[in-house]
């Protein structure tokens, strides 16, 4: 009573406090004086100073003192568990909490028991828990080093469940991303701890995570975040950290600076990561380095530099027995074949990774077909490119990959105006250039410009797109941009 607010919103502030009946009390008597987002946001637990008017016992007015001597008769071992939680964010597994807390089953169950944590079944049917606001805020007075024990569990859990990686079987359609979007934010706050300590060690824990972490933010269209992260972490103490860490970090750095355009910047990153990986052993993150100059080398143009960097992290990911990696190797050398004119080539390859995205449940069966869009567009086939373009875009969707059916509605477009149909051409890039527009893709932005001078015979969308690679510097590279 005297909360106001939409149901979905009371109901979010009462989970936030655990249901607490003494925290919904004085959350209810803040209502005259504050919002729900001020309830909500604000440190008030610990203040005494409220509540006398609305009949509430002095001596629970603050709600941290009552909570505070209620967990002083817990054992000492759930105690020190209780505190220990406190650094999860976004809730936590029986796995996390042994590791980060050693909370045993049986201590997870007593801090159940006693209303301390709440359990919640997911919709794959594991178990998380998490804990109620004003108990976390008090488990973090005396949390110890939980929040380095918080990051390196998380340094390691990212890498075990890398979304570039295959996981094994039964395997289904982006379930690695799933899992990293369910423990977001657990890693940034890793990732915070690591950027707030001026140890080169603890630094490298951030590092190994910005490293394996890029698939999420890639497909977010987070590349901004991600280039904060990775700039911020190489920075002061971790220009101390491992070089081979850092260097994969830097892979990171790279993708996110080719996102927002700086083609050049990227090529420059990834060739100072690669130097470095070079000296260290021959797996996967060397393989990655020789892969993402392939794909830097031909965003520049220089197909023939490409080719060769792209046969290099073949051979990489063969022997390191990495088909999934492989066959995207194998796919980018398809599109390098398709913008020098060999089809058949194009085909084959294409082909060949389409198999094995299919067979791995692979995300990159939407980036497959718009591939096989472009070879059939080349060929003169504009029906049956418009409907590879229309599957990849819809894979995209799924996904959340703005940018990636972005590309595929521009490309759709070009076709649509090939068949005739002008108002949906026009339509379809429209869209795609409030997307680019959305996600700061200026590279995409232009070119979808481009494609609109093309599709309505306006000039000033050319213009447009000239002013949009002077204004960031960006080199006029593909089809689009060089007949501009």
């Amino acid at each position: 009573p005297g909360l106001t607010g939409s149901e979905d919103a009371i109901r979010s502030l009462a989970r936030r406090h655990g249901g607490i009946t003494l925290a919904l009390e004085q959350a209810a008597a803040r209502a005259g004086v504050h919002g729900l987002a001020q309830i909500g946001a604000a440190r008030w637990t610990a203040r005494d100073d409220f509540g006398e008017a609305q009949g509430i016992p002095g001596r629970h007015r603050s709600l941290a003192t009552v909570l505070r001597e209620s967990l002083a008769l817990l054992p000492a071992e759930a105690r020190n568990a209780f505190s220990r939680l406190g650094v999860f964010r976004g809730g936590f597994d029986a796995e996390g909490a042994a590791e980060v807390a050693g909370a045993g089953l049986a201590t997870l169950d007593a801090l159940r028991r006693w209303a301390l944590i709440v359990p919640q079944e997911m919709a794959d049917g594991s178990l998380r828990f998490r804990m109620p606001e004003p108990l976390r805020d008090l488990a973090m007075e005396s949390c110890d080093d939980a929040p380095l024990a918080h990051a390196r569990y998380f340094a390691r859990w990212i890498e075990a469940h890398r979304a570039d990686d295959l996981p094994p079987p039964p395997r289904e359609f982006g379930q690695r991303l799933a899992l990293q979007e369910r423990e977001r934010d657990n890693v940034l706050a890793a990732l915070e701890t690591s950027r707030a300590s001026q140890d080169p060690v603890a630094r490298e824990l951030g590092l190994r995570i910005v490293a394996a972490f890029w698939t999420h933010w890639y497909l977010r269209n987070e590349g901004a975040e991600m280039e904060a992260w990775a700039t911020s972490l190489l920075e002061g103490p971790g220009q101390l950290a491992n070089p081979l860490i850092s260097a994969s970090a830097q892979l990171s750095l790279a993708l996110a600076r080719r996102e927002r355009g700086a083609r050049e910047a990227s090529a420059a990153t990834v060739e100072s990561a690669l130097e470095t990986l070079q000296t260290g052993p021959r797996d996967r993150n060397l393989a990655f380095a020789w892969h993402l100059r392939g794909f830097s080398l031909a965003d520049l143009g220089r197909a023939e530099e490409s080719e060769s960097a792209y046969r290099e992290a073949e051979t990489l990911w063969q022997e390191i027995g990495d088909l999934r990696n492989y066959s995207i190797t194998r796919h980018n050398r398809a599109m390098l074949a398709l913008e020098r004119g060999d089809l058949a080539s194009a085909e084959a390859l294409v082909g060949e990774a389409m198999d094995l995205f299919r067979a791995h449940r692979s995300t990159y069966l939407g980036i497959g077909n718009a591939t096989v869009g472009g070879i059939r567009r080349a060929k003169g086939d504009l029906v049956g490119a418009s409907a590879a373009l229309q599957e990849a875009a819809r894979i995209h969707r799924d996904l959340g990959y703005v940018r990636g059916w972005a590309q595929n509605e521009r490309d759709l477009a070009l076709c649509l105006h090939g068949l005739g149909k002008l108002g949906e051409a026009k339509e379809c890039a429209e869209v795609a250039l409030a997307a680019f527009r959305r996600v700061g893709d200026r590279h995409g932005e232009a070119t979808t410009l481009a494609a609109l001078a093309r599709i309505t015979g306006e000039q000033w969308h050319a213009d447009e797109a000239r002013g949009v690679l002077a204004r960031h510097g960006l080199t006029p590279i593909g089809e689009l941009l060089e007949q501009l």
